[in-house]
């Protein structure tokens, strides 16, 4: 970076004739004269405007006042209004102004005060702002298309943003629950400025492809009078008048467009998450500002509120979901929460039992290392039986289609694409004849809008297992019921979540699997305690926008600075002085959002700046001048890591703190274990890593030491190979350990599921002092007919109606006998797992026929399949492995015996 000269005439020769070029003024042509001369009424009398910019009809359409770069170009405001009515005097037409110092750029419509903006505007840019300056009318007074919208919430919306715009504010911020059109009211919106003449050119900024293609849809659907398209890259059809486009896109290409290349910019889901990414971008564009957010106003970040204007935590318009399912234009939900047990307790080596663990021997897995929590499962280990059961609840709790047999339309948000396909084939394991039913749609498929399309289109796929693709912005109004498979700690993404449910079916979105109106209520279906979470966390954690490595490299080098002067190494001082001029230096001054701070850049670069490193510039420097060095391009990520490594390991021995010490210097061993031993690039170096890898390296120790292996490893860095992530798979028992609700009973009443098991208890208990019958099955006494019949009888009563088949889902147990679980209940007896139960009713099975060891052998391999794959059916035991034993299956056992068998389907089946 080289500093402007300290006379306007170098600022305008080195910057300002560039940046006037970049916009469109040709210097050599006859739209752009230096030096123009003006007859002034006012105390400047005659005077020379530096630029005067010329439109096709050759009339001043701009002028630029130019002061050299120490200079805030806020002075020269005076002088360009004497300027600006002078020319309009002359000519008729009032020019607008811009104030230019070379790095920062105020611009002055006429209409509000001087503004900055990243860039000059092109002569386009500048005909079209003209045309409406002097052409619009107030927006209270144009008609809203009810074509469009019609519900009174949309149109408060609409005339809120024409009032608040038509008061001369330039930015606005509308929050609306999930469901409650959004794009719908944006593109009304759009159609009133457009109309009104505020706008010709509109920018829609969605976070992802999949929300640019349904919001280009949108638009072409509500104003299909006027020209859409999607930007992709810097190349794009500029006779457009509205274009959508990604944040990702605007972040890569946005230096390639004018300042003034759109009028009015929305930006969808402007929340805290992001907020980061947007205000730079958008910053540097100058337009009327319209944020969209579904995120409740409570969990809007004070940022957020500050940049479109908004005072005391008040948006321009919200309408939340409370009030939308109040007035009926959202649907409310319903919530199912169910845990395992392995999901609360986790998987401990030490506690399982020693069967398991010759298994997980002969499996190659030492039992001891198994010590994860149920957070950890799909992570770091995952246990297909408790999948099995997750798939299961949630087959049998969602709420169906018209036919009752299938569950309606289904997302389910899982932790990770592999988590997303492991739950794919245990749905078509244990339902094979509903393949097709579900379908994986995350960023890891192909085609994945076509997948998203027929979901929404088709009656199949029913369920859309998501990864992050889903959780935001896609409208699919026939989905009945959500799948939390994971875990979600923001609260702004949870409620976000819950908004793909909300929407209204009616006569016009209506599917053959969820006709109109018959979506009353929708359901979320929870498996890891979300709900509770927010219940005792109100507040969640949520995504911190992580420091840039170039960045805190540049704070690592201050701090470093520090403590080399404290401990008196000029020399060390001296060197990290000079990485650090060396960043300023590589900052691109061509980068319009660089360039405004260049007055800040100009001190900084200069030599006499670094000889006395006061508190106040090192404060300066850490604060305000290390931020921009997320602007340094082609950054080596993992060079850079290595380096902020070996820089905390710097500062921790400069500061002589030991356990910052030893956590730096680990993280710098590890970076090197990490590099490949025999890639050629280290031959050199081969026999040093295998040497860290068999630890023995001592860490270093010193300053230098360290310094030395950074700027040895530092280039290797590229070559650093991932950690590799191992999943352990397991397949151990499992059973629901909470549940949220049952429904017993000819009135079909609904329980909290975990009070309802109190209640049971409470009244088996109490039972077992009073009734004869219940002290026998207490005691475990043989039973009667009689005695079986009594209890049924009193248990099946009002309230709780407790029958076998509740107190099967009271427990998770599906295998469990009447009394086996009036026993657990009474806390005398533990109800085993699903394998044992089978394999003590093929035992007791095996005990009361007369059987050959061929028999035994086919009963065994029977129940063996029944474990494993969740259902045994008649066809598959004409497949492997039954195959294998010979013979015809017909023949190996009598009809009953074989009837007796696949009844267990029935009891145990997944």
């Amino acid at each position: 970076m080289s500093p402007a000269g300290p006379n306007e005439a170098a600022t305008r020769a080195q910057l300002i004739d560039n940046q006037l070029a970049s916009a469109g003024w040709n210097a050599t042509g006859e739209d752009l004269e230096a030096e123009y001369r003006v007859e002034s009424r006012g105390s400047a009398g005659q005077g020379f405007v530096d630029y005067a910019l010329r439109g096709e009809d050759g009339r001043v359409v701009g002028i630029v006042e130019a002061k050299r770069s120490s200079r805030d170009p806020i002075v020269g405001k005076e002088q360009a209004r004497l300027y600006a009515d002078a020319i309009e005097q002359q000519q008729g037409l009032r020019p607008v102004i811009f104030l230019a110092n070379g790095y920062r750029i105020l611009y002055s419509d006429g209409i509000g005060d001087a503004r900055q903006v990243g860039a000059f505007f092109s002569p386009e840019d500048i005909a079209r702002r003209l045309f409406q300056r002097e052409n619009r009318s107030r927006l209270a007074a144009v008609e809203i298309n009810s074509k469009i919208v019609n519900r009174p919430y949309q149109l408060e919306a609409l005339r809120r943003a024409h009032e608040t715009l038509d008061e001369g504010k330039r930015r606005l911020l509308w929050v609306m629950a999930t469901g409650t059109g959004k794009t719908r009211t944006a593109a009304a919106f759009v159609d009133t400025v457009i109309r009104a003449r505020w706008a010709q050119r509109v920018l829609f900024v969605v976070d992802r492809n999949t929300l640019a293609t349904q919001a280009l849809d949108a638009f072409r659907e509500f104003l299909p009078g006027e020209p859409a398209e999607q930007i992709r890259t810097s190349t794009y059809d500029n006779s457009k008048r509205i274009y959508v486009a990604t944040l990702q896109t605007m972040q890569d290409f946005y230096q390639e467009f004018t300042a003034g290349a759109f009028d009015i910019i929305v930006i969808d889901e402007c929340h805290r998450s992001i907020y980061h990414k947007w205000k730079s971008v958008l910053t540097y564009f100058d337009a009327y500002l319209v944020g969209l957010t579904a995120t409740p106003a409570d969990f809007i970040d004070r940022n957020t509120f500050d940049f479109f204007g908004c005072q005391d935590r008040l948006p321009t318009f919200a309408y939340d979901l409370e009030q939308a399912v109040e007035d009926k234009n959202l649907v409310p939900y319903e919530a199912y929460h169910a845990r395992t047990q392995i999901q609360i307790e986790g998987i401990h080596g030490s506690e399982l039992p020693p069967q398991v663990k010759a298994q997980l021997e002969e499996e190659g897995i030492d039992p001891d290392d198994l010590n994860f929590e149920g957070t950890q499962l799909e992570r770091r280990v995952t246990n297909r039986e408790t999948t099995r059961l997750i798939v299961r609840e949630f087959f049998d709790n969602a709420l169906a289609d018209p036919s009752g047999s299938l569950p309606g339309k289904s997302i389910i948000f899982a932790i990770s694409h592999k988590h997303a396909v492991r739950l794919l084939e245990i749905f078509n394991e244990m339902y094979p004849q509903h393949i097709g039913l579900a379908e994986v749609i995350d960023s890891h498929m192909e085609d994945t809008e076509s997948l998203i399309r027929r979901f929404k289109r088709d009656p199949f796929p029913r369920i859309a297992i998501s990864v992050d693709m889903l959780d935001t912005g896609v409208d699919v109004p026939t989905v009945v019921n959500l799948g939390f498979l994971k875990p979600v700690f923001s609260r702004i993404k949870f409620w976000q979540m819950i908004g793909r449910g909300t929407r209204v079916v009616s006569e016009t979105n209506a599917k053959e699997w969820c006709p109109a109106d018959a979506k009353k209520v929708f359901r979320i279906l929870d498996f890891w305690d979300n709900f509770n979470r927010f219940q005792l966390d109100p507040e969640g954690v949520e995504p911190s926008a992580s420091t840039p490595v170039a960045v805190r490299k540049f704070r690592l080098l201050l701090q470093a600075v520090v403590g080399a002067r404290q401990v008196g190494r000029p020399d060390l001082e001296e060197t990290l002085i000079s990485e650090l001029r060396g960043m300023v230096d590589s900052l691109p001054m061509e980068s319009p959002l660089v360039r405004a701070e260049g007055e800040l850049i100009e001190q900084v670069a200069r030599e006499n700046y670094w000889l006395q490193l006061t508190p106040q510039k090192l404060q300066t420097l850490k604060l305000e001048f290390a931020p921009l060095m997320r602007f340094l391009p082609r950054v080596d990520v993992a060079r850079e890591t290595y380096s902020n490594h070996c820089l905390s390991a710097i500062v921790a021995i400069l500061d002589e703190d030991d356990d910052k010490i030893e956590r730096a210097q680990e993280k710098m061993l590890d970076d090197l274990r990490h590099l490949p031993v025999d890639h050629p690039d280290l031959e050199r170096e081969k026999a040093f890593l295998i040497d860290v890898h068999r630890e023995r390296i001592s860490p270093p120790r010193t300053p230098d030491e360290v310094w030395t292996l950074r700027s040895r490893f530092e280039r290797f860095m590229r070559l650093r190979e991932p950690e590799p992530q191992h999943l352990i798979t397991l397949d151990l028992d499992d059973v629901f350990e909470q549940r949220d609700w049952i429904v017993v009973g000819p009135e079909s009443r609904e329980f909290d599921l975990d009070d309802y098991r109190r209640e049971v208890e409470d009244r088996v208990r109490m039972l077992a002092q009073t009734h004869p019958a219940m002290l026998r099955l207490a005691t475990g006494q043989q039973l009667t007919d009689q005695d079986l019949m009594s209890i049924e009888a009193v248990l099946d009563e009002p309230e709780l109606y407790i029958t076998e088949s509740t107190l099967r889902r009271t427990y998770s147990a599906p295998h469990g006998s009447f009394t086996t679980l009036l026993r657990h209940a009474l806390k005398v007896e533990k109800l085993p797992s699903r394998e044992e139960a089978i394999n003590d009713a093929v035992a007791a099975l095996t005990h009361s026929r007369n059987l050959t060891a061929d028999q035994i052998l086919f009963v065994r391999l029977f129940a063996r399949r029944l474990i494993q794959v969740g259902r045994v059916e008649r066809q598959d035991l004409y497949e492997v492995p039954f195959s294998r034993l010979g013979g015809d299956v017909e023949q190996k056992l009598s009809p009953n015996d074989l009837e007796e068998l696949l009844a267990l389907n029935s009891m145990f089946g997944m």
